[in-house]
């Protein structure tokens, strides 16, 4: 920007300008502290965080934040979607071991605990985009993606629409934990592929709608 032509400094400068606004208005009326966030770690790979809604952070379907520890770092932001949870006006961030920053949370997390966050937003992801107005829909997850299609499920649990959802994962403690704590609804299919080694301990009344196969999908 300093050492092009002239004119570049409006070019580069003013769309800097709004992206550096932007982010002020984010720390400013969007940072939310959450004193009390309940984590608990479901496998070796993988953390679930829940929290009360903070004010103004209303009820969010398909939703993302931000996400910033600062016990583990106070520099670091990252985006995890956002899906409701059991409890009313709480909502939950699953989150993946997949590198340095998870792979601390992964270690400082050893039994459930209750630690301080700061989540920023939320904010609207592609899943909520009008083509997810269609009466009849098919999700594909793999793995910790499956928190979208879970904000969808619960979004149109009392609608006419139907959401089909395909979940690929080798997780054993994601699956046991959803099959245990979500209503995957009943006017669509729900198909499960585990890939994992262990084999699954799963609750006796799973609803009809929801099949489980050891094996990958031939898509």
């Amino acid at each position: 920007m300093f050492h092009a032509p002239q004119r570049i400094f409006w070019l580069v400068g003013i769309p800097l300008f709004v992206y550096v606004a932007d982010k002020m208005v984010e720390v400013l009326f969007t940072c939310n502290l959450l004193e009390s966030a309940h984590f608990q770690r479901l496998s070796n790979t993988s953390c679930l965080i829940s929290f009360e809604n903070p004010p103004g952070f209303g009820k969010q379907n398909s939703a993302y934040v931000y996400l910033m520890l600062p016990w583990l770092s106070k520099y670091q932001f990252h985006a995890f979607t956002v899906f409701p949870c059991t409890k009313p006006n709480h909502s939950s961030i699953c989150i993946y071991k997949c590198g340095d920053w998870t792979g601390k949370l992964m270690e400082a997390i050893t039994v459930p605990t209750h630690k301080p966050a700061f989540v920023v937003g939320p904010f609207l992801s592609p899943f909520s985009s009008p083509a997810m107005d269609s009466e009849n829909l098919v999700a594909v997850a793999s793995g910790i993606g499956v928190t979208p299609a879970i904000s969808l499920i619960k979004q149109y649990s009392n609608t006419s629409r139907r959401l089909n959802l395909v979940w690929i994962c080798r997780d054993a403690g994601l699956i046991e934990h959803f099959l245990h704590s979500v209503d995957f609804g009943r006017d669509g299919y729900t198909l499960i592929y585990y890939t994992g080694h262990r084999s699954l301990i799963l609750r006796d009344d799973i609803p009809p709608n929801i099949f489980i196969f050891n094996s990958r999908p031939n898509l």
